[in-house]
């Protein structure tokens, strides 16, 4: 059962990722954009004036040597993320972008629910079926959604060793 681990040794600067992530407009839909479970989530790329998210999406590239898609993320006010698996990702590091992380994810396995409350975790997306309640507020994320060339249990591996050492990125 390996659904969820908390990325508690990842140095990031949280406030500036909000920050950041404040910055862009999510208005125009992106090339892949169609999401039938979750049409009215709104989600955006990073550009390369958000250098906090530019600096981790380095950080996980060069770490992980797969492709890394980096999304920022607002799951509207009252708007649940619908049961699914993901298909075109293995996994994704997600951070919680919000002051308080209030909404947490559910993993159906074996019939069982899991609830994880998470500020910054990876995430096995496509090993199990999850889901997120809604929420009186919109919610934030940063999601780094790692290539199906790298599964969950390699991903996780990699990041224990390289977060470990990780000493350049600050926290706040």
């Amino acid at each position: 059962m390996n659904h969820i681990y908390n990325l508690q040794k990842l140095a990031y600067n949280r406030e500036a990722l909000l920050n950041e992530s404040l910055s862009l407009n999510y208005d125009h839909p992106i090339d892949y954009d169609v999401d039938p479970l979750n049409s009215d989530w709104l989600k955006t790329r990073i550009t390369d004036d958000q250098t906090e998210a530019n600096e981790l999406w380095q950080f996980f590239n060069d770490l992980l040597g797969v492709k890394v898609t980096p999304l920022y993320y607002i799951q509207p006010a009252r708007s649940p993320v619908v049961k699914h698996i993901d298909t075109l990702c293995s996994c994704s590091i997600n951070i919680v972008l919000d002051r308080k992380p209030t909404q947490p994810v559910i993993f159906h396995d074996s019939g069982d629910e899991y609830t994880y409350f998470y500020r910054c975790a990876l995430l096995n997306v496509s090993g199990y079926y999850h889901e997120v309640p809604p929420s009186e507020e919109d919610r934030r994320i940063l999601r780094f959604a790692i290539s199906v060339k790298s599964s969950y249990e390699e991903t996780l591996n990699k990041l224990k060793e390289g977060v470990l050492d990780l000493s350049l990125i600050h926290i706040s």
